[in-house]
């Protein structure tokens, strides 16, 4: 073994040990650290990050960029909440605007690789487009009301959560244990 590898392999296991050490650090000292509730919640607060840079990842891999993704994910979350005021259920409104999302994407993918586009252009232009007709969309919304009434169901979409993880004490009573929502 050489001395680069030696230096290699030493600067690999230093980093590791101060990863361990501080990992032991904080689960000492820190309460809430290292237990399920604090996993879930880092789990949960990264997923959209996470799923979201691994196609950011795939693009960049192939040599283009995308500018478009915010956009897109303004446009998808938006609507999510224009079919669910138009009293389709949730879950079909999600499923849709995932599927109008993937739409742009596909547009986006159809103009660089096969009309042989610059990305950097298709998807700056694309971007600009979607928050034109966001910002259009809020204006006409603001000005026309839904002619019904908004759906009790849809009740605050932002604190509806997800999954719960539910325990059951030797009485039977129930705790819920993941999400908890701080002064709740």
């Amino acid at each position: 073994m050489n001395w680069s590898q030696l230096r290699l392999s030493s600067n690999r296991l230093l980093s590791l040990a101060v990863f361990v050490i501080i990992f032991a650090l904080f689960s000492i000292f820190a309460n809430n650290f290292f237990t399920i509730r604090g996993v879930l919640n880092l789990l949960v607060q990264t997923s959209t990050f996470t799923i979201l840079s691994i196609g950011s990842a795939l693009v960049l891999i192939v040599g283009c960029v995308d500018f478009s993704l915010g956009a897109v994910i303004a446009l998808s979350g938006t609507a999510v909440v224009a079919f669910a005021v138009m009293g389709i259920p949730i879950w079909i409104s999600m499923i849709l605007a995932v599927s109008l999302g993937g739409m742009v994407g596909f547009v986006n993918g159809f103009l660089v690789a096969k009309m042989r586009l610059p990305s950097f252009i298709t998807t700056f232009a694309m971007a600009i487009s979607l928050y034109g007709c966001l910002g259009a969309f809020g204006e006409f919304a603001a000005s026309h009301p839904p002619p019904f009434p908004v759906p009790s169901s849809l009740g605050d979409l932002a604190n509806v959560p997800v999954f719960t993880i539910v325990s059951h004490d030797a009485t039977g009573a129930s705790t819920v244990i993941f999400p908890v929502f701080p002064g709740l």
